[in-house]
């Protein structure tokens, strides 16, 4: 068989994928939640719901099901330390019953994935169990977007 320059076969290197690609920025949950990428949900809000370990909602989240329906005069809190206001805490006071009540009816092995899947407000929301920045354990309620 004869070599015939204009039948070579070109190699070329496979374009990375997204998951070969290497993170640009990655902050610390301490980070998130001084940037307000991430939200704490007060202990006097998180604790009676059930969680025993500290509780975040993202930004996204907060906007789906948090918000007051007038979200104009009363948007997600850009300053940490501004007090919620009474919507936004029966919001969150929800909220963080929903998630508990969507543990205690796991199956055992179920409670061994990192996220579990719920609804509040007709929303479809995850909650992930996971290391906060010192290695305990915290929780996150999110989108599917945020995942």
């Amino acid at each position: 068989m004869q070599h015939r320059p204009d039948h070579e076969v070109k190699h070329e290197a496979p374009e990375p994928s997204v998951v070969d690609l290497e993170p640009i920025d990655v902050l610390t949950r301490a980070e998130m939640l001084a940037h307000g990428d991430l939200i704490a949900v007060p202990r006097d809000i998180a604790f009676p719901a059930g969680f025993r370990a500290p509780v975040a909602v993202t930004r996204a989240a907060w906007l789906t099901v948090v918000t007051h329906p007038d979200a104009d005069l009363i948007p997600a809190p850009d300053d940490i330390n501004r007090p919620l206001t009474v919507h936004e805490r029966q919001q969150l006071h929800k909220l963080c019953h929903r998630a508990v009540f969507t543990l205690a009816v796991q199956s055992r092995a179920d409670l061994q994935a990192p996220e579990m899947e719920f609804t509040f407000a007709d929303q479809p929301l995850w909650l992930h169990v996971g290391p906060d920045d010192e290695d305990e354990k915290c929780f996150t309620i999110m989108t599917g977007e945020d995942r």
